[in-house]
């Protein structure tokens, strides 16, 4: 077993959270049968939902100071192949994926393969001061950045040459506030989501590689690459968004209860 004392805290925060969860367990049980229709085991994705995030919430502390190697050991990457090629082409890629297991264990782990390649990832802006810090600490701690989501665009267009790598991550919280008026089936309704992905690569001329990260346990997760499609056209970003939602559908779909915003998702615009 990985990480035994940090997994018993997480454990701990678990139980604690199912106590105090009453009134956001309801709005989780609407937002998964609402999206997910059809299932009968709403009551084991909500104990892996709440497992999840409690390992989440320690993780994101315990990355700031585990050692390197466990990083690296405990994300397995399936088809490394894929994005060595992309770099070896000399490419510029764009890595994105659900909001699914933990993300910056991901992001590390990719600073850890590639120490010499010129990485970014775009993070969200919390606007409180200790949590904003604590998370550009631990997502730079390799000496790659972060660019906060409200100067990504000034920052990236300042810059004299495009990341090899950048990580960029828009199901719930785009960078910008450009909106597609049209709604996208996804799941079970419709929902109008963010479009600012595909725009994003066709500017700086980025390939489009997308993630699938699956949480095993505690801080260990296995993650498989996939081609979504070349830097895009502008003719070609509505095909591109597409393809896009429906990997984060399928991304979803495959392990619902690690995906990060099922409380959140009835805020969308969903038209049903």
């Amino acid at each position: 077993m990985t990480h035994p004392f940090a997994r018993s805290i997480a454990l701990l925060v678990r139980g604690l959270w199912r106590v105090v969860d009453s009134r956001r367990r309801r709005r989780f049980m609407r937002n998964i049968k609402s999206f997910l229709r059809g299932r009968s085991d709403y009551e084991q994705l909500y104990a892996a939902y709440v497992r999840h995030l409690a390992y989440y919430f320690v993780e994101e502390i315990h990355l700031r100071w585990i050692r390197p190697r466990r990083i690296s050991e405990d994300c397995e990457f399936v088809n490394p192949e894929l994005l060595d090629a992309h770099l070896a082409a000399g490419h510029k890629v764009l890595v994105t994926a659900a909001h699914q297991g933990n993300l910056d264990w991901v992001w590390l782990a990719l600073c850890l393969r590639y120490p010499e390649a010129d990485m970014a990832m775009v993070g969200r802006r919390f606007s409180v001061g200790w949590i904003d810090r604590h998370l550009a600490a631990m997502r730079e701690r390799f000496g790659k950045r972060q660019i906060m989501d409200h100067l990504f665009g000034r920052q990236m267009l300042r810059r004299q040459s495009t990341p090899d790598i950048l990580c960029f991550v828009t199901d719930l919280w785009p960078v910008g506030r450009n909106i597609s008026d049209a709604p996208t089936d996804f799941l079970a309704g419709q929902i109008v989501f963010y479009d600012t992905l595909p725009r994003v690569a066709a500017r700086f001329g980025l390939h489009i590689v997308f993630l699938e990260v699956e949480r095993r346990d505690y801080g260990r997760f296995r993650v498989r690459f996939s081609d979504m499609c070349p830097p895009p056209a502008s003719e070609d970003l509505e095909r591109v968004q597409a393809a896009y939602v429906a990997q984060v559908e399928h991304s979803i779909r495959q392990n619902p209860g690690s995906w990060m915003f099922w409380r959140w998702v009835g805020r969308w615009k969903a038209r049903r």
